[in-house]
């Protein structure tokens, strides 16, 4: 749910909750109409449903806030009511009759006795119980027609209707046609929310005796399973993911009913949900692929002569590009990164090398996913930021390749005073892609951040032409704790691009304080450590900085390499290095705190599933060892 729901949704709540506490009713009642666990555990857009649609409508506010007060009581009474005849809690009895009196006072006051909204009333309640018989019948029939479905989740949401009806025989401007499109969106978006309700609850509805859409579909292609696996065939086949693409295909419909129409809180609503559904879908294929990788990584290690190493480590990077052109690597909140993976593992290829074929495939991937603002973004369903695209654009760069479409000044648009690039620039944006609503402040992730700030420096070293926004990058790393990497474990990611950079403008001084910095956190048997251990992949990046200056330091470089030696696999892998930090979206500052690896959610470290970033970056610098 966005933040704006979370306001309005406070804002409702406790309108509810004060009307029903100012009532001359029993407290046993009001208690079992307050019960935190039915507030909590049903959708929250049910206590301002009429504000949804009040924008068309010339409607008065507190007459408004009265049909959503209205509209939760005779909500409420529903589900009890189901709940009553289902599983005979005769206890409910008294409060739905409580809830149902409320309605039709607080209805009364608005709307007399002649009024052409009771006609409208009697309709949706006829269309309710013409929906409860369709459901029943459906339970025991062995064929169900997709229209039979849409038929009966548009009588099923009859109730919700009520809100549209109020609010038009309320308003003075009756339009007739505009009130029909409402209908028909909401139509749409009560089929794509029975879809979600179905696949959410298939196992419980199976187990209750109820018919579900989702469960009705499968059972028709497995039949004879037992409800836990039927559960699990359900995600691992793809059908639950299916369902959703369909569900979306209807939130599509009901969006482009009101495309004209002055609707912004339910557009709102209908992107709302359509997010959930793209992140429920984005959740079950990163799920299954994540499970899938696995199997396929070796667990051997082997010593190979230098050749050998080079050769099975790019088959094993070849091997696992897509069809498309991508590598998947890294999970998390966004899900699978398909963009930034690609662009970051194609900087580490080198095209003399590395087959031609691949290498062109990956940037025909990234030109064909430039977003609509010609940036790019963790992955093709995830908004922009500062580091995919610059990644992306170091990655033509590198590959002395054309880039299609990359608008340079909106990804400088992510630059601050101070001169550092910031990963996200637009809280609100970033706040509706996160769709969590655990989630309100994302200040930390839109500050300016080191790591990021270092990749665009290299960057803008490089294209030679953006001379004021290299400047202020300068002056933005003299000062060390700019330094400090915001989305790694390490602080020599960022380290990595400096060094790349004060050698390319031939700042040999800077480049050697970072060597210097290196050679004193090395370990003794040469590898480099984050704040868990020994790290490969920060290991393989410390060997490139090292290699900048190879006759210096020679010894160092040897016993960097010995270690990676060491710890390859057979398959041409070397360990996944989790090195990618996913802080709370409000830390400003990284603290040095022990977080956990995970596959989803915040304050974890990423699990690189894949072993592809490590992979990459330790085949970079045994070529560039090799060409010493």
């Amino acid at each position: 749910m966005n933040q704006a729901n979370n306001t309005y949704t406070n804002t409702y709540r406790d309108l509810f909750q004060n009307y029903v506490e100012g009532l001359a009713i029993p407290d046993s009642i009001r208690n079992k109409i307050l019960s935190d666990v039915f507030l909590n555990q049903n959708p929250s857009f049910y206590f301002f449903y009429p504000k949804l649609f009040s924008d068309e409508f010339s409607v008065e506010e507190r007459v408004i806030d009265d049909l959503c007060i209205a509209g939760y009581l005779y909500y409420e009474a529903t589900l009890l009511t189901d709940s009553f005849i289902d599983e005979k809690r005769k206890d409910d009895f008294l409060t739905i009759s409580v809830c149902q009196e409320e309605t039709i006072k607080i209805l009364t006051s608005h709307f007399g006795r002649d009024s052409f909204f009771w006609s409208l009333w009697n309709e949706r309640k006829n269309e309710y119980i013409k929906g409860i018989s369709i459901e029943k019948r459906m339970i025991s029939s062995n064929i169900v027609e997709t229209s039979e479905f849409e038929l009966l989740a548009d009588l099923k949401s009859a109730l919700g209707k009520i809100a549209v009806d109020a609010l038009y025989v309320l308003s003075e401007k009756k339009n007739s046609i505009t009130y029909e499109k409402i209908l028909k969106s909401h139509r749409s978006f009560s089929i794509a929310y029975q879809i979600y309700d179905d696949i959410k609850d298939i196992k419980e509805d199976y187990e209750n005796g109820q018919f579900n859409f989702a469960y009705y579909n499968l059972s028709k292609k497995h039949s004879g399973l037992s409800i836990d696996e039927a559960n699990k065939i359900f995600y691992i086949k793809g059908y639950a993911a299916e369902l959703f693409r369909i569900g979306i295909s209807y939130l599509d419909s009901a969006l482009d009913e009101i495309n004209t129409i002055n609707l912004p809180l339910w557009k709102e609503h209908l992107f709302s949900t359509k997010s959930t559904f793209l992140k429920a879908i984005r959740e079950i294929n990163d799920y299954l692929e994540f499970l899938s990788s696995g199997i396929y990584l070796s667990i051997t290690k082997k010593q190979m002569p230098y050749s050998t190493q080079i050769k099975i480590a790019k088959k094993f990077i070849l091997t696992r590009q897509n069809d498309d052109g991508s590598w998947h690597e890294y999970s998390n909140q966004g899900g699978i990164s398909d963009i930034w993976a690609t662009a970051f593992i194609t900087t580490k290829l080198d095209k003399k090398s590395f087959p031609s074929f691949s290498i062109k495939k990956a940037l025909q991937f990234l030109n064909r996913n430039v977003s609509a603002i010609d940036l790019w973004g963790y992955n093709s369903t995830w908004i922009c930021d500062a580091d995919s695209t610059s990644l992306s654009i170091l990655a033509f760069q590198l590959q002395c390749s054309e880039m299609e479409g990359l608008s340079y000044k909106n990804w400088l648009n992510f630059q601050n005073e101070n001169g550092s690039f910031s990963t996200y620039n637009n809280e609100k944006e970033l706040l509706s892609s996160l769709n969590d609503p655990q989630i309100s402040n994302v200040k930390g992730w839109c500050n300016g951040h080191g790591c990021v700030s270092a990749v665009a420096f290299y960057n803008l070293a490089l294209l030679k032409k953006y001379n004021k926004e290299f400047r202020k990058l300068y002056a933005y790393f003299n000062d060390p704790k700019n330094i400090k990497a915001y989305w790694w474990t390490s602080n020599i990611y960022t380290y990595y691009y400096l060094a790349l950079t004060y050698k390319f403008i031939k700042e040999f001084a800077k480049l050697s304080e970072i060597v210097s910095f290196l050679l004193e956190i090395q370990n003794n048997n040469g590898s480099f450590s984050d704040n868990y251990g020994e790290n490969l992949f920060y290991t393989g990046l410390a060997l490139e900085i090292l290699l900048l200056s190879p006759r210096k330091y020679l010894d160092n470089i040897e016993k960097c390499v010995a270690y990676i030696n060491s710890a390859q696999f057979d398959d041409g892998s070397w360990e996944n290095s989790n090195a990618l930090l996913i802080p709370n979206p409000d830390e400003n500052i990284i603290e040095n705190k022990v977080r956990e690896v995970g596959r989803l959610g915040v304050n974890i470290r990423s699990r690189e599933f894949n072993r592809l970033f490590t992979t990459s970056t330790v085949l970079n610098s045994l070529e560039l060892y090799g060409k010493r």
